[in-house]
């Protein structure tokens, strides 16, 4: 689950990347509105099929600002 907290409507986006630094998944890219917001990753890439386990990066990106964070997914 990742959660995020926003201060005024804005349009955000979360890509996952894995180690390599190649974008496997877009959970979101769309306007959100004020307020605490959470989205589940099921550890698939954009066409659906399972990620192996390993360490990947969560990437929240806003009109203003971009967010990196180390996340780890175990089977």
């Amino acid at each position: 689950t990742i959660q995020y907290n926003l201060d005024s409507k804005q349009n955000v986006s979360i890509d996952i990347y894995n180690i390599l630094g190649q974008k496997v998944n877009r959970l979101l890219n769309q306007e959100v509105p004020i307020g605490y917001h959470s989205i589940n990753w099921n550890g698939t890439n954009d066409s659906g099929i399972a990620l192996g386990s390993g360490i990947y990066f969560v990437k929240i990106s806003t009109n203003d600002e971009s967010y990196i964070r180390k996340v780890t997914l175990l089977k």
